[in-house]
């Protein structure tokens, strides 16, 4: 007799649970790593609540030996509340039952079927976060430049076009939007990518449906991820480490810890900028950065700064090009692939947390009341189900971080 749905249905429960799924989202991007995994203090409605520091209350006195009755007045810490909003992530599976029917009555074959279909969803939803973990929240992944008339779009080279290819943000199959700040859909809606180009000169995606004509104000999104400016993607670091943007509902200005040190003119990497950079961090909180961020392009010009210095005695058994362990003082200085040209960071892992109440959930048990991760799509031959993750990025204190993020050189 067939292997039914019921069994099929079990392994994936069984296979797939939410701590699983969650640490297999974080463990294989250090970016998302390097997030504390924290659940709010207070919940309301969509916001979710987080202390962050502050700095010291104002009570203090210094008297004669004699005394005084005049002590300066006692203060409180100040403490702010930050509050973020949560943002939901979607990943869809569906199945089809052919998968069931040809592993009759063998449960290893099952639940390795189960493990093929989930780790391209975890792998799908590790790769949309850890893009947005480097970006600014705003949902917009590349700009476009002037195209004639025609379904290969023409994508801007400063404007994340190449990267964003290159790094896998845009690839086939991937469901956009093309349209201008204001207005997502104003050039394509829901549009299907069928191919991709990856020159750094022209780069291009080719997408389904009638032919568009973009210029150079307007932007490719994932479809629906954005209702004009309201983005519905989480924070990242572009927004998050910033002296200006508000954060958390706190701007700046009204919180002495909540402003970073960023560095937006500097084009060419050297060491001392990133001294400068180093040096703020310790200013303001004593200690230095223990994470240092960036991408391929900036790594190497890092390992070519340091490598200027290098003084050799003689010319026997020389080597060159190990930039596995490179570090600035006592930080030490990684390269990851989703990370733009453009930027340098350095960070202090202990204050990134993740804000959510619980890891990555089956939609059908969430919100369908069933104990089943998927069910059956009634017309067709296939079962399907959907993992949603409800969460936000987030910092404990801004002041602890710096970056540079203008480089071109």
């Amino acid at each position: 007799m067939a292997q039914d749905s019921t069994s099929f249905i079990a392994a994936m429960k069984q296979v797939w649970i939410t701590d699983r799924i969650e640490e297999q989202i974080y463990t294989k991007s250090p970016l998302l790593e390097a997030f504390e995994r924290v659940k709010p203090q207070k919940e309301v409605g969509d916001k979710a609540i987080v202390a962050v520091e502050g700095v010291l209350a104002g009570g203090y006195s210094a008297v004669p030996r004699t005394g005084s009755n005049a002590l300066n007045a006692a203060g409180n810490r100040q403490v702010k509340r930050a509050e973020y909003n949560y943002t939901h992530h979607w990943f869809q599976v569906e199945l089809e039952t052919a998968v069931i029917d040809e592993t009759s009555g063998q449960p290893l074959a099952v639940a390795e079927a189960v493990e093929y279909e989930m780790s391209g969803a975890v792998k799908g939803i590790r790769r949309q976060l850890t893009r947005q973990g480097f970006m600014n929240g705003d949902a917009l992944i590349a700009k476009t430049t002037t195209t004639a008339s025609s379904t290969t779009v023409k994508l801007d080279t400063t404007g994340y076009g190449y990267e964003a290819i290159v790094r896998g943000w845009l690839y086939p199959g991937l469901i956009i939007d093309i349209g201008t700040t204001g207005s997502e859909t104003s050039i394509a809606a829901d549009r299907e990518i069928t191919a991709v180009s990856k020159s750094k000169t022209e780069p291009t995606i080719t997408i389904s449906g009638a032919a568009v004509e973009p210029g150079t104000t307007q932007f490719v999104s994932i479809a629906n991820a954005r209702a004009g400016t309201t983005s519905n993607e989480m924070n990242g670091l572009l927004n998050m480490i910033s002296e200006t943007t508000t954060l958390g509902g706190i701007e700046p200005s009204a919180f002495p810890t909540w402003k970073a040190n960023i560095d937006s003119t500097t084009t060419s990497l050297s060491l001392e900028a990133l001294l400068e950079r180093q040096d703020a961090i310790f200013q303001a909180t004593g200690e230095e950065a223990d994470w240092g961020l960036t991408g391929t392009k900036q790594y190497r010009n890092y390992y070519l700064e340091l490598q200027n210095q290098v003084r050799f005695n003689g010319d026997g058994g020389l080597q060159g090009g190990d930039m596995s362990k490179l570090m600035l003082g006592v930080t030490a200085v990684e390269k990851q692939p989703d990370c733009p040209d453009k930027h340098f960071w350095l960070l202090t892992k202990g204050d990134l947390i993740a804000i959510r109440a619980n890891g990555p959930e089956w939609a059908d048990e969430k919100y369908g009341g069933t104990n089943k991760p998927v069910q059956y799509v009634p017309g067709t031959t296939k079962v399907k189900g959907a993992l949603v993750y409800r969460m936000q990025t987030g910092l404990k204190r801004r002041d602890s971080h710096a970056g540079l993020t203008e480089l071109t050189a």
